[in-house]
């Protein structure tokens, strides 16, 4: 998988996720990827949208800290029939991933907050990616409305997958402390959980 060396924590989860979107993902119909939060920094553990720090030449000095979802799905899924919408409601952020992807119309940066996207949707989600919001108390409340949300109006897929960041295990479920038992509870099923959780239907 293009840029594994860079994925640190996220490699196991993002490899089985990559596997899994191939194994699923069909030339007839659009695989439908949905990222709630957006890449939002040039840099690793700062936030600097500024475009004079961003280095597409200089792979290592990338975001890593941030993941990258967008870039590296859509980069390693160049040639196959895939539509990513990337969800966000900041425009710093969206400003930093339109330079980050480039000229890519598989992508589409979409500036809104993640409940009024999924309220308005008219596709059915193959792929749905949680990292919005910083982890914490709002965070936590959001990521249930969503998975709410996408069971109560039926918007993923039959195959469908689920990758939410920022969830290890020990600090007591992170952003999915609440999400996750409710979508457990709704016929999703744990492949992989370390820093993030992969579900799947």
């Amino acid at each position: 998988m293009k840029y594994s060396e860079y994925f640190n924590n996220r490699k196991n989860t993002f490899e089985k996720t990559y596997e899994k979107i191939l194994n699923n993902i069909d030339s007839k119909k659009t695989y439908n990827i949905v990222e709630l939060g957006t890449s939002r920094s040039f840099v690793s553990w700062k936030i600097i949208n500024d475009e004079k720090y961003w280095t597409p030449d200089n792979i290592k000095n990338w975001a890593w800290s941030d993941g990258l979802f967008t870039k590296v799905f859509a980069d390693n899924l160049e040639g196959y029939n895939f539509k990513l919408y990337t969800v966000d409601p900041c425009p710093n952020a969206n400003k930093v991933v339109k330079t980050i992807i480039g000229n890519n119309t598989n992508v589409e940066v979409i500036s809104k907050y993640s409940t009024d996207f999924l309220n308005n949707i008219d596709f059915k989600i193959d792929l749905l990616y949680m990292d919005h919001l910083e982890s914490g108390e709002e965070a936590c409340k959001t990521h249930l409305i969503d998975s709410k949300l996408i069971i109560e109006k039926d918007l993923m897929a039959k195959k469908s997958l689920i990758l939410i960041d920022d969830t290890t295990p020990v600090s007591n479920g992170g952003k999915s402390l609440l999400s996750l038992p409710y979508l457990i509870d709704n016929g999703y099923k744990k492949i992989i959980h370390e820093y993030q959780v992969l579900l799947s239907k």
